[in-house]
Formats: structure tokens, C-alpha cells, sequence
């Protein structure tokens, strides 16, 4: 019998791939790509130029091909990836150390630098100049870009088998526990029963992870410090998730 290959694609979004669980299939998840309870879409991303890997979180050369076009133009590990086609993958991050300070600059990061260059992925098979910071300056390199999807697929060179899940956590409590604001937008809140304070341009509430947060508990954000006895542990979330992660609507405690 002649293998049956679906042409509509939400045919092919159901297709299992091998070496990866239900749970890193599109239908499964959460809205949510970085490290957590379906897949990490990092350890994609950092196979987006042929000839180098960049860290899955991070913006620097963990891997040169030897005999590469970018190995001939001297790009080495730890070379830090700077601007790519004009797109800086980097910026200087600005707020208070503690509250009720002025904002200072917290330093350069590259936070989410995958989402600055995202427009790249147009010029798959074409080079686009890279800038990378080395210990000596900077140098500009031209590399191609990978083409890391053939139709709804993921191409084996990008992703092989079981590289979507194999940076997360388990359990996954972990992870949920560590990863606060930028991480877990989609699924995990982080500031909660926010009231605005008239006549300023403050706000107070509760961080989430806080485990005293009724009505008559002061709204002062509390650090987010694991293995603060006042809010919820690893350990609270292994063996009682379901009782200490309580429902928020519209930003507030049921």
C-alpha cells in the first residue's frame, strides 16, 4: 500500500516526529517556547547560521565547523553575537536596584535576542553580516542563513531527534519555580493583586510565589528568593503543586 501523505496543513501539524513525546507537538502547548512543559524552541534557534551553534539562552559561539566559511573568517568560541543585518541582538537595560530608587542602568543583555532577528528567517539560503564582540574588539562576518523548516517540519539539521525537550526541566516544578517574568508571561504570572497608588505613578502587589497573600497582607513586592520560607519552595511545588498554585482572574487571587 502506498504511504498516505497528507498535503493540507493541519494534517500535517498532527504528524508525530520521531524522538520527540506528544508534548513538543504544536497542538499540545501552552503558548509558551522557552524552557517549561511542552518545548524549548532555543535549541532551534541556535542552529540559524550554517557553520556555527550559538547557546540555546544566550547570544555567544559554543560551536565552530571546522572548515567553515565562518571559521575562515575568524569567528572562534565565545565570539558574543552583537548585530545581525543592521538588528542589534543586545541592549542596556534600565531600572531601580530597590524600590522607590531611581532608575539606573542593570548593564547590557541580550535577553530575548532571538525575537530581535526573528525578521531573518525572509533571507533563509542568503548571508546576512553578523557582528560579533571578541576578547580583542568586534569583527563583521558574512553567514548564511539556515533554513530550518520544510513546510510545517522542522529540518533534521536544525532540531535532531529529541533536541526540543532535551533542556527542560523535570520535574518540571523546577523550572516553573525558577523562570519568573520574562519566561512564563503566557502561562505563569508574576506580580499579582496590583492596586495603583493615587497621586503617584507607583503601584504595590504581591509576587506570586509569596504564599501570604490575603486580603489584609501588605501589598510590597517581595524579592523572589528561592528557599525564602515566606513563599513557595521547590519542594512545596513536588509534592503539592495543585493546592499552592491557586487560580488568578484578571490579574488577582480567586
Amino acid at each position: 500500500m502506498p504511504k498516505i501523505e497528507p498535503k493540507n496543513l493541519s494534517a500535517q501539524l498532527k504528524h508525530h516526529g520521531r524522538g520527540n513525546p506528544p508534548s513538543a507537538h504544536p497542538d499540545s502547548s501552552i503558548s509558551n517556547c522557552f524552557p517549561g512543559l511542552e518545548f524549548d524552541f532555543r535549541n532551534v534557534w541556535k542552529q540559524i547560521f550554517i557553520g556555527i551553534e550559538l547557546h540555546e539562552s544566550d547570544n555567544f559561539v559554543v560551536r565552530v565547523e571546522p572548515g567553515s566559511e565562518a571559521e575562515s573568517q575568524n569567528i572562534a568560541i565565545l565570539n558574543a553575537l552583537i548585530m545581525v543585518d543592521g538588528i542589534p541582538t543586545e541592549t542596556n537595560v534600565k531600572g531601580p536596584r530597590q524600590m522607590g530608587e531611581s532608575d539606573v542602568s542593570l548593564g547590557i543583555t541580550s535577553l530575548e535576542w532571538t525575537n530581535a532577528v526573528s525578521e531573518i528567517l525572509k533571507k533563509a539560503g542568503q548571508k546576512v553580516k553578523c557582528r560579533f564582540r571578541t576578547q580583542n574588539g568586534e569583527i563583521e562576518a558574512m553567514l548564511e542563513v539556515r533554513n530550518i523548516f520544510d513546510g510545517t517540519a522542522i529540518r533534521a539539521e536544525a532540531a535532531e531527534a529529541g533536541s526540543l525537550t532535551q533542556g527542560l526541566c523535570s520535574p518540571w516544578q523546577a523550572d516553573y519555580r525558577e523562570c519568573g517574568c520574562y519566561y512564563w508571561a503566557a502561562s505563569r504570572p508574576d506580580y499579582v493583586n496590583i492596586e495603583s497608588n493615587l497621586g503617584t505613578a507607583t503601584h504595590s502587589g504581591h509576587n506570586w510565589m509569596q504564599k501570604n497573600r490575603q486580603p489584609n497582607t501588605p501589598k510590597q513586592y517581595t524579592q523572589d528568593t528561592p528557599g525564602d520560607p515566606t513563599q513557595v519552595t521547590y519542594e512545596d511545588l513536588y509534592r503539592d503543586w495543585e493546592n499552592e498554585l491557586k487560580f488568578i482572574i484578571n490579574g488577582k487571587d480567586e
